[in-house]
C-alpha cells in the first residue's frame, strides 16, 4: 500500500531516519502521474490529498485505468495534488500502537493483520500478541517505532503501520512505513482490553503533564489470544458490492479470546454474524488469479474434503483441480457452470445450486480491483449475499478459516473440547491466594522471596507478581511489593494513603486493588488502588454497602 503523507516532511524525517518506505510521490498534472507510475511500474496506489478512512483511494494497474481514473475523477489540481505511491502486492502488514512521554514509548502493542496488505486496516482482521511475526521482526518493528517517536517528541497516543515483505533473506523480512498517525487509532479500545492496560488513560495524564512510568507488558506471559473481525453490512446495501481493498467498507467490529488464534478467530466470525459451518456442507469455490489457486487449492482443497464437505467450482477453479489430481486424493469436485450474460444457460449451475440448498459456504476471489465495475464477479458475489450464503472474500481470511476449522474437527474427534468459555476477567486471573499459598507462589516466581513477611496475599498477573505483606491482628497493612520476573528483582511501592489490616487484593485492568478493614464482624468499605504508570495510589469512594472481608475477593470488576 502507499504512504499516508498529507506532509512532505514526514516522508523526509523516515528518510533521515533510515526507516524505509514505498516509492512515491505527488503531482498536478497527468502526464508527470502517468511518467512516475511507468517508473515504479504498475501497480500503483492513487490517492487524491485530504482523505479520510481511504475514501477515493484506488489501486491502478495499468496506464489506460490511470487515465480513466485520475480524467473522470478530476483528481488531479494544482491546490490539492495527488500522491502516487507503488503497490506492493503480497506483503504482510503490522500494527505498532503505543504511548509516547516526551519521545520515550511508555507502553505499546504489535499486532498483526491476517489479511494481506492492501486491505484497509479497518477491515482486516487483527491477532494480538502477533501469532506469524518472528522475534528479529518483533525487535526491529519496536526500534522503528521508537525512532519516530523520539524524532517526533511524542506525548501521547500515536500509530505506525508497517509492509513486512521477503527481502534479500527470507528470515528477516523487509520494514516499510506506509503509515505513522499522531492520533489514538480504531484498534486502542481492542488492544486496551487484551493488554489488560487502559492506554487512553495513561495518554491522558502524558498529556497533561503528570509524571508516569514505563510499564511494558510482557504478551509471553498470555495464556490467550485475541482476535478482532469487521462486521460488514452488505446484506442490508443493496447493490453494494461485497469485497475488501484500500477503501473502508465495514460498519463495525467485534473481538473475542481463545485459547489459540484458531479458537479466537472461530469465535470472532461468529460473534461477527457470519454463518461458520458447524457441520460438513457444500462448499463452492471460485477463484480468479492463477496465483490464488496455487496458494490455496494444494493445501487447504484437501482438509475441506476431509472434514467430509462437498465442495462444488467454477471452471475455471474446477480446470485447475482437474489438472492436479492428487490434490484431491481420489474424491470427486462437482463443477458448476456460472451464469455468462447473452450466453445460454447450462446445468448445473451456481444460481441453481444455491437456489436448492446446496452451498452453505462461498469463497472467492476477483479478478479485478475495480470496485466500481460491474463485473460478471459483482453480480456473482451479490447473488450469494442476496441468497443469505456465507461468503469469504479475501484469500487469507479463507485460509485462515479453513484452518480453524480443521483444527476444531480435529480436537473435537478425540472427544476434547475445543471452545472455552472465560470472561475477560478470567483470561487476566491467573491466581489470588493467601498465606502460606501465596508465599509459596512467589518463591516459584523468583528465588528471592520479598522481605514483607508474615501472612501475604499475592496476585499473579501477566509480567508481574503483587504481594501485599503483613499480619493479622493488630498490625495494620500500608506496604506492597511488586516482583517482575523479567527483571528478576522487587520493587517497593510506594505506601498506601491509609494504614490497613490485612485483607485482601487483586488485579484489575492493570491496578493492584487493596480492600481495608478487620477481620471477623468489622466490615470492609473502603478501597485504595495501585496505578504502575502514576506509581501512586489511589483511595477510591466509600463502597455503597458495606461488606466482610470475606465476602469482597469476588466483587472486583473491571472499570474499562
Amino acid at each position: 500500500t502507499g504512504v499516508q503523507t498529507c506532509a512532505l516532511p514526514i516522508s523526509q524525517l523516515c528518510d533521515s531516519l533510515g526507516i524505509d518506505q514505498p516509492e512515491w510521490s505527488q503531482f498536478v498534472t497527468l502526464k508527470e502521474a502517468l511518467a512516475f507510475a511507468e517508473s515504479v511500474t504498475y501497480p500503483v496506489l492513487v490517492r487524491p490529498s485530504y482523505v479520510l478512512s481511504g475514501a477515493a483511494m484506488r489501486v491502478i494497474d495499468g496506464e489506460e485505468q490511470m487515465r480513466c481514473f485520475l480524467e473522470t475523477a478530476s483528481v488531479v489540481e494544482q491546490e490539492h495534488p495527488v500522491v502516487i505511491s507503488k503497490y506492493i502486492s503480497g506483503a504482510r502488514e503490522i500494527e505498532f500502537d503505543a504511548v509516547g512521554s516526551k519521545g520515550a514509548l511508555m507502553n505499546y502493542a504489535i499486532s498483526e493483520h491476517v489479511e494481506n496488505a492492501g486491505t484497509h486496516s479497518g477491515d482486516a482482521t487483527l491477532l494480538l500478541p502477533a501469532q506469524g511475526l518472528k522475534l528479529e521482526t518483533h525487535r526491529r518493528v519496536m526500534h522503528l517505532a521508537s525512532l519516530l517517536c523520539k524524532a517526533l517528541e511524542i506525548s501521547g497516543p500515536f500509530n505506525v503501520q508497517f509492509l513486512a515483505q521477503e527481502g534479500r533473506s527470507s528470515s528477516i523480512p523487509d520494514l516499510k512505513v506506509i503509515e505513522c498517525n499522531v492520533r489514538a487509532s480504531r484498534t486502542v479500545p481492542f488492544v486496551s482490553k487484551t493488554l489488560n492496560v487502559n492506554l487512553i488513560e495513561l495518554a491522558t495524564r502524558v498529556m497533561l503533564g503528570q509524571e508516569v512510568k514505563r510499564s511494558p507488558v510482557h504478551v509471553l506471559d498470555f495464556d490467550f489470544i485475541a482476535c478482532k473481525v469487521a462486521t460488514f453490512s452488505f446484506v442490508r446495501l443493496s447493490g453494494a458490492d461485497p469485497h475488501v481493498g484500500v477503501e473502508m467498507q465495514s460498519t463495525g467490529e467485534v473481538a473475542c479470546f481463545g485459547r489459540d488464534a484458531h479458537e479466537a478467530f472461530l469465535k470472532a466470525m461468529l460473534a461477527s454474524g457470519f454463518k461458520v459451518p458447524q457441520k460438513p456442507c457444500g462448499v463452492l469455490l471460485s477463484f480468479g488469479p492463477e496465483d490464488d489457486k496455487h496458494a490455496f487449492l494444494p493445501y487447504y482443497l484437501p482438509l475441506l474434503l476431509e472434514m467430509g464437505n462437498t465442495v462444488y467450482a467454477t471452471p475455471g477453479t474446477a480446470c485447475w483441480i482437474n489438472a492436479h489430481p492428487q490434490v484431491t486424493k481420489g474424491h470427486k469436485i462437482v463443477e458448476l457452470h456460472k451464469i455468462e450474460k447473452d450466453m445460454p444457460l447450462k446445468e448445473p449451475n451456481v444460481n441453481s445450486a444455491m437456489a436448492e440448498g446446496k452451498i452453505q459456504l462461498v469463497i472467492t476471489t476477483p479478478n479485478s480491483r475495480d470496485s466500481k465495475g460491474m463485473t460478471a464477479g459483482y453480480f456473482f458475489r451479490r447473488r450469494v449475499i442476496d441468497s443469505g450464503i456465507a461468503l469469504l472474500f479475501d484469500l487469507q481470511q479463507a485460509m485462515m478459516l479453513v484452518d480453524a476449522l480443521h483444527s476444531k474437527w480435529s480436537i473435537d474427534r478425540t472427544s476434547s473440547k475445543f471452545w472455552s468459555l472465560d470472561s475477560w476477567q478470567e483470561c487476566h486471573r491467573t491466581g489470588l491466594f493467601a498465606g502460606p499459598t501465596a508465599m509459596r507462589a512467589v518463591k516459584e516466581a523468583s528465588t528471592s522471596v520479598s522481605p514483607a513477611a508474615g501472612d501475604i496475599m499475592g496476585k499473579l498477573c501477566p509480567g508481574h507478581v503483587y504481594v501485599c505483606g503483613g499480619f493479622e491482628g493488630a498490625l495494620a497493612l500500608n506496604s506492597v511489593e511488586r516482583l517482575d520476573p523479567m527483571a528478576g528483582g522487587w520493587e517497593v511501592l510506594p505506601p498506601m494513603t491509609e494504614a490497613r489490616q490485612y485483607t485482601c487484593a487483586g488485579v484489575v485492568a492493570g491496578r493492584i486493588y487493596v480492600c481495608g478493614g478487620w477481620g471477623g464482624p468489622q466490615p470492609v468499605r473502603s478501597v485504595e488502588r495501585f496505578d504502575p504508570h502514576a506509581n501512586m495510589w489511589q483511595s477510591m469512594p466509600p463502597m455503597l454497602m458495606a461488606r466482610r472481608s470475606e465476602e469482597h475477593t469476588s466483587e472486583l470488576q473491571s472499570p474499562i
